[in-house]
């Protein structure tokens, strides 16, 4: 077994520790050195800096989790959440019916879910948590 490689991209040989493992490789390692790979990679960042930060910026909005107010039909249970599919498992594994689960609106912000969650039990519905601050 070879323990040395040649770098493609600076030409200089080097031990098997100076390259990244990589399984689609027949060697089972990179082609370009960590040190290349590094400066390529600085490199790439530094040249398309804006329109990385656009394309992260526009990804963060796009994966934002919305306050959710939702309701427990069969339980009779309301509760604001911004992981909604989360919350549904965990209320599942809690014992409690969810296949009937209504989603009753979506919000920007908290506040105005609490408000609404909040209005959902005066009216009667169970659900009010101890981390829901209304005020």
């Amino acid at each position: 077994m070879r323990k040395n490689k040649v770098c493609t991209k600076c030409k200089v040989e080097k031990s098997l520790d100076n390259f990244h493992k990589y399984k689609r490789s027949k060697d089972g390692f990179k082609s370009r050195c960590k040190v290349c790979n590094t400066k390529e990679a600085a490199d790439y960042r530094k040249s398309n800096n804006i329109e990385r930060k656009l394309y992260d910026a526009k990804y963060r909005e796009q994966m934002k989790h919305k306050p959710t107010v939702y309701l427990l039909v069969k339980e009779n249970y309301v509760g604001t959440t911004s992981r909604l599919k989360h919350r549904i498992y965990q209320h599942k594994h809690n014992g409690k019916f969810v296949e009937d689960f209504i989603v009753l609106a979506s919000f920007d912000s908290r506040k105005d879910a609490l408000e609404l969650e909040e209005f959902m039990h005066e009216l009667g519905y169970n659900g009010k948590h101890r981390n829901n601050l209304y005020r």
